[in-house]
């Protein structure tokens, strides 16, 4: 399939799932799409490891037991240049929220410390791309 062909195939099946897809001219009289999206995702890291090597050089060495996981929720817009098959510009904004849950445990001069915590870390982002003409 040509690379045209292929463009509006994708294009169309995108407005078929239901995305939201405007067409026009941009400021230089550029044929473009403007695609909006919303987008969310989730994930968790181990900072166990992380967090004990931070003692390393220490006399007390903790045991530490920590995650975080993280959830993503936001949404962006894709200028897209039909005529050359490539993006324009893109912008996406996303609330971010981080939980955290951390023990460790440490012994000191034969008494053993234990520590705990979780708390909620929120946030926000916003990513910009703008492309120069090839």
């Amino acid at each position: 399939m040509a690379h045209g062909a292929r463009q509006r195939a994708l294009a169309q099946e995108q407005q078929d799932e239901g995305g939201d897809r405007e067409q026009g001219e941009d400021e230089e009289g550029a044929r473009v799409a403007e695609i909006s999206f919303k987008i969310t995702g989730h994930g968790s890291v181990d900072l166990s490891k992380a967090l004990e090597s931070l003692a390393q050089d220490e006399e007390v060495k903790p045991s530490v037991e920590a995650s975080a996981a993280v959830e993503l929720e936001g949404e962006g817009k894709v200028l897209w240049d039909l005529a050359a098959g490539r993006v324009r510009t893109f912008e996406m904004r996303l609330e971010s929220k981080i939980d955290l849950d951390v023990k460790a445990e440490a012994d000191v001069e034969g008494e053993t410390f234990q520590f705990a915590v979780k708390g909620r870390i929120p946030g926000t982002g916003t990513w910009k791309l703008e492309t120069s003409a090839p």
